[in-house]
């Protein structure tokens, strides 16, 4: 050691209002022998602390020991000494270079000093007036240095024998610190590490003997804390609250096992509550112990990146499904187009007592029930063909009235509240009928006891907040929306139920219940708007559709009385189905009108350019091969502008009507159809025709 003495001791003030100070020390008692503070400090150093806690046992030992002093300890960062615990009267600057003060010459020199007149040293930098001596000491470990500590007292002249304790405490704590390789603060690597993982975007923690003893900024700011040092120390268990004894029983599996383990959980902090977090528990060794390392990551977005996803993968399988149905639609609803054309006609041919009559009615029956599950089926797709007209909603409630009474149970009443007020939504009147009876007769089967209740109710709602929908459904903006609830004192779904509820083929009853509520939603979706559920077991159900609205309520003006007969001259009729043109033809023709065929878009359009005047309707199927139906129309159009055109469709998923197309048909039919529906549009046409 070599000492720096000053040749002569200043008069020693009174301190009576020291205890006033604001860095005053706790009152502590000072130990007759200060020898002791060598078996303090080796039972401090066994209890293997994590390094803060180990300096501020440490230091309040030597206060004990060194009554009135400022006790201060210093780490080594390559050329600067941080400040890392300090403790009595006085306080010492954070932050000192190599260059500055007594510390800084220590840890420059590695040499010890013990400076009995602090007046008499010019690099000594004064933590308070009335320091009198000190001794500064470095921490080494193979003459590494690691630290500095610094004992000043203002009451005793500090002496040799001070300094040999002093420097003994040192040596114990150097060789600690150095063997647990908790610290190298010269090693740029370190340094580098500590950067690394600060940087990560996880948490990290290390937990040993049931105390932090580190954690990384991310881990610190992901807790709700604002530095380490209200966390280091603390069990990291019972910070997580509710599930304190579930974490520390991973904890201890995971040291039983050696295996890591992961847990999902909820944590609320002052500023965030219910963040879900994921942990990562891993087993290590840290300082010579076993200890547990944990992975703190918030799992906001990682859910948020599998709803993502999750809704790409369905809107694929979608598309998938939809290319599918759409092909086989087309093909299956010309082929039944076929039947229930042919059927009709048949029915008309024959009385009602002849033998076959009955039999006719049957097929025609099922051939219904085809066309029904082909539309539900690319319907649940997202495929149907959309064709865009006002709908007065509910005009169609009131319309199926006698529908739904016939589906319902006898002893089942059905009540309607239908807001005058509601207004038009813009879509494909089909498609919002078929919606309607699907949501319905789910209530009807809901419906267990003979005695059940049905309300069916419309209203046009503003939402000032996004509003309410069912889980895994498209989200709506706040705003206006035309809103259709049927609700069901049925027998009520649980939240699985509810979950479930718009898969396909998913039931309550039995298997193969069919589309029924996945085609809805397909629906719904089609027309930009969404669902919102709510049942209970054993008290109902209550579903509302949610759909844009188009515009106010208007009267619709009376058509004129037409017939098909005032549409004259020619029909021209474009299918490439042979089958499918033919009973059209046939039907057309029982209508009175004169029909000329064609099976392909091309050879239609050079016939028009030379006899455009003589045809005043054109039926046109959409999806035919090489020469499309929207080319045609187009093409047709470009002869003649006016020309009514009656788009045919068995809903293929690649049909896609453009504008154009969509605003001025004059009709639509879709396969297959009967020659009701064939008359039907035949005289809206006149009709429109008439009002023009």
């Amino acid at each position: 050691m070599d000492p720096h003495h000053a040749s002569e001791q200043p008069t020693v003030a009174q301190h009576a209002s020291l205890a006033r100070h604001e860095y005053a020390a706790e009152a502590v008692q000072p130990q007759s022998d200060r020898g002791g503070l060598l078996e303090q400090t080796q039972t401090i150093l066994g209890q293997n602390l994590p390094l803060d806690m180990l300096y501020r046992q440490i230091v309040t030992a030597i206060a004990r020991s060194f009554a009135n002093s400022l006790i201060s300890i210093y780490a080594a960062h390559t050329d600067i000494l941080q400040l890392q615990c300090q403790h009595g009267f006085g306080h010492n600057p954070e932050q000192l270079s190599f260059q500055q003060g007594i510390v800084g010459r220590c840890a420059r020199t590695k040499q010890a000093y013990l400076i009995a007149y602090v007046d008499q040293d010019p690099d000594f930098i004064r933590s308070h007036p009335h320091i009198q001596s000190s001794i500064c000491i470095p921490l080494l470990a193979e003459q590494q240095l690691l630290g500095v500590l610094m004992v000043e007292s203002i009451v005793d002249t500090l002496n040799q024998a001070d300094a040999e304790i002093l420097a003994n405490v040192c040596q114990q704590l150097s060789n600690a610190i150095a063997q647990a390789a908790l610290w190298r603060p010269n090693s740029l690597i370190d340094q580098h590490y500590r950067a690394m993982l600060d940087a990560m975007p996880d948490g990290i923690v290390v937990q040993q003997a049931g105390r932090i003893v580190y954690i990384n900024a991310i881990g610190i700011e992901l807790l709700g804390f604002e530095n380490r040092h209200q966390l280091l120390g603390s069990d990291l268990a019972g910070l997580l609250e509710q599930t304190s004894n579930t974490i520390q029983k991973l904890f201890d599996q995971a040291i039983t096992t050696n295996q890591a383990l992961s847990h999902e959980l909820q944590y609320d902090t002052t500023k965030t509550p219910e963040i879900p977090l994921r942990l990562t528990i891993i087993p290590i060794t840290f300082a010579g112990n076993t200890a547990v390392q944990i992975v703190i990551r918030d799992h906001t977005a990682i859910q948020q990146r599998e709803a993502a996803q999750q809704l790409a993968n369905e809107r694929e399988k979608r598309k998938s499904l939809g290319l599918l149905a759409g092909g086989i639609a087309h093909d299956f609803n010309n082929i039944l187009m076929g039947i229930r054309g042919n059927v009709s006609l048949g029915l008309l041919d024959l009385i009602p007592t002849h033998p076959i009559y009955h039999q006719l009615q049957e097929i025609e029956k099922l051939a219904i029930r085809a066309t029904e599950l082909t539309q539900q089926i690319v319907a649940y797709t997202g495929g149907s063909l959309f064709v865009s007209s006002t709908v007065d909603l509910n005009e169609q409630l009131r319309e199926l009235t006698t529908t739904f009474s016939e589906q319902a149970h006898p002893t089942t009443s059905i009540t309607y509240e239908l807001d005058d007020q509601l207004g038009l939504l813009k879509g494909d009147v089909n498609q919002i009928r078929q919606m309607i009876l699907s949501i319905f007769k789910n209530s009807v089967e809901a419906i267990e006891h003979r005695y059940g209740a049905i309300q069916i109710t419309s209203k046009l709602q503003t939402y000032t907040q996004a509003p309410h929908t069912a889980t895994g459904l498209p989200k709506l903006a706040p705003g206006s929306y035309l809103t259709l609830s049927i609700r069901d004192n049925g027998v009520g779904m649980d939240a699985r139920t509810q979950r479930l509820m718009f898969d396909p083929y998913f039931s309550t009853k039995f298997t193969g219940r069919g589309l029924g509520l996945a085609a809805v939603l397909g629906m719904v979706r089609a027309h930009h708007g969404s669902i919102a559920v709510w049942s209970q077991p054993q008290m109902g159900t209550e579903v509302t559709v949610l759909l844009p609205p188009h515009s106010i309520l208007q009267p619709t003006p009376a058509a004129p009385n037409e017939d098909v007969h005032s549409v004259h001259n020619v029909v021209m009729l474009i299918d490439d189905e042979p089958a499918v043109r033919m009973v059209t033809e046939r039907m057309l023709q029982r209508l009175g009108l004169t029909v000329q065929g064609f099976s392909d878009g091309e050879s239609a359009i050079k016939v028009f350019r030379e006899h455009a005047h003589e045809y005043q309707l054109v039926l046109l199927d959409l999806t035919m091969p090489q020469f499309n139906g929207i080319d045609t129309a187009h093409g047709l159009r470009a002869i003649r502008a006016d020309v009514p055109i009656v788009l045919m469709s068995g809903y293929s998923v690649d049909s896609m009507l453009d504008p154009l197309l969509n605003d001025g048909l004059a009709g639509f039919l879709q396969k297959p159809f009967t020659l009701g529906d064939l008359q039907r549009t035949v005289n809206s046409v006149s009709a429109l025709k008439a009002r023009n």
